[in-house]
């Protein structure tokens, strides 16, 4: 039986149905999860939550509402520090084995700072992870896609990318760790 600490980015229900799934197919390990908003309401329904504050990502009329979302984050950065010390200490009282990250921000980094290893499982890093051909007009959205993902969201030790999108270009072999 290992104990796993288990991150999930809680705007919506699709990570933590994603971590319901995995959880629920193995249940002779111990899971505490780690989220906020929805994706705590829906996981605390079957698992122990501890609940901290994530980033969000804010849409209006189905487009990523970019001033918003940078507007509404920056509380969170300017309580970074506070929300990371109270997660280190969830970290020393579980004592996980091993942790999971589904697109959440702030239990690599507690991982990392307790030395313990952290798998990130999401489909969000197939934007970093593979060849893509961009139309030209797309790419500055393309990029500032890109570096959000890479700069916010991979500090996991290993990554395992889900996704159904038939990429015409294979999955280039990471370069570098990430």
């Amino acid at each position: 039986m290992a104990r796993i600490l288990y991150g999930v980015q809680g705007d919506a229900h699709g990570h933590a149905i994603r971590a319901l799934t995995i959880a629920r197919r193995y249940p002779e390990h111990d899971f505490l999860f780690v989220s906020y908003d929805q994706g705590a309401w829906l996981l605390r329904q079957e698992f122990p939550v501890f609940e901290c504050p994530g980033l969000a990502t804010f849409v209006r009329n189905h487009r990523l509402d970019s001033v918003r979302t940078i507007l509404g984050n920056l509380r969170f950065f300017c309580r970074e520090r506070l929300h990371h010390d109270r997660l280190t200490r969830v970290i020393d009282e579980f004592k996980p084995d091993a942790a999971i990250t589904d697109y959440e921000y702030s239990v690599p980094r507690a991982c990392w700072r307790a030395g313990v290893a952290c798998l990130s499982l999401d489909h969000q890093h197939a934007v970093t992870a593979c060849f893509h051909r961009v139309p030209r007009r797309q790419r500055p959205s393309y990029l500032a896609t890109y570096l959000s993902i890479r700069l916010l969201f991979s500090r996991a030790s290993r990554h395992v990318v889900t996704s159904f999108f038939p990429s015409p270009d294979p999955c280039m072999p990471t370069p570098v760790v990430f």
